[in-house]
């Protein structure tokens, strides 16, 4: 996926009928090119409706709840409500404040959530942008220009993630990127709270390299985009591929913004007719 996200066509929207599976064709195609997807979907459409048919139409399977989640009742939902909340302490979920890049699923295992999909009840006031970083693709120029450097990233246990929920001292270390024997790449790039970054022993300057690479190809428009969901409009990209995060954001106190997320174990799978 060496895509380029300064081709108009990475930022089409997708209008869909939830119906016709024909009108996922687009879908499929923005997923192969781009690794993300906006739908736009009928207004009245519910969340639940629409991404049940999503993942129908694109072979996701059932929801999946991550494993820290699994272990906090206030969080175990299938369907995960992304609102500001004085009521629970979810970093993310329940705050209006900016969000790092990151991939879902911080205790999970490389490559064990391959889709992530979030659907726009509301809009916010203003901000709330969703920022997507393609990582496999700028991955894939650090190792044409600094082959060292990548390599580091490969290191079983150069990136630890750390769980910033409820307390829960819990983590799990993997590589940042993971390549297949078929050539494919799997992404875990993230940055802030929930990211500890570990130099194997003597490759400290090559995983500063590394880093400062990907941080600084995360900040051009070939590698990143920047999407305002509004409502029925809904987000689907690889999190296998893809990083993302939020732009921190403005609330309407009479129609706070909210949005529905849902993970997927399945990749996309595009079924003929």
């Amino acid at each position: 996926m060496n895509a380029d996200y300064t081709k108009s066509r990475a930022m089409h929207v997708v209008p869909v009928d939830p119906a016709v599976r024909s009108t996922f064709t687009s879908v499929r195609d923005q997923l192969l090119d781009f690794g993300f997807a906006v739908l736009q979907f009928p207004q009245e459409a519910a969340p639940t409706a629409a991404i049940a048919s999503l993942a129908e139409h694109l072979g996701l399977g059932d929801p999946y709840v991550p494993r820290l989640y699994r272990q906090t009742s206030g969080f175990s939902a299938a369907l995960a409500s992304i609102q500001h909340s004085d009521g629970t302490d979810h970093p993310g979920f329940a705050t209006r404040s900016g969000q790092p890049w990151h991939v879902d699923g911080t205790l999970e295992d490389i490559g064990a959530i391959r889709t992530s999909v979030l659907y726009c009840v509301r809009a916010a006031l203003s901000g709330g942008h969703t920022h997507l970083f393609n990582a496999v693709s700028a991955f894939h120029a650090l190792k044409k220009a600094d082959p060292g450097a990548a390599r580091v990233l490969l290191d079983p246990s150069v990136l630890r993630r750390v769980s910033t929920i409820l307390s829960e001292e819990e983590w799990n270390d993997g590589p940042a990127f993971h390549e297949d024997a078929d050539g494919s790449c799997l992404n875990r790039f993230s940055e802030g709270a929930t990211a500890r970054w570990i130099a194997p022993k003597g490759k400290g300057e090559e995983l500063e390299r590394a880093l400062s690479f990907l941080r600084a190809r995360s900040e051009e428009k070939t590698y990143s985009a920047s999407i305002r969901l509004q409502t029925g409009q809904c987000l689907v990209f690889r999190n296998d591929q893809v990083s993302h995060s939020r732009e921190e954001y403005v609330d309407d106190p009479k129609s706070p913004r909210k949005l529905v997320r849902a993970l997927f174990e399945q990749a996309p799978v595009w079924k003929k007719q």
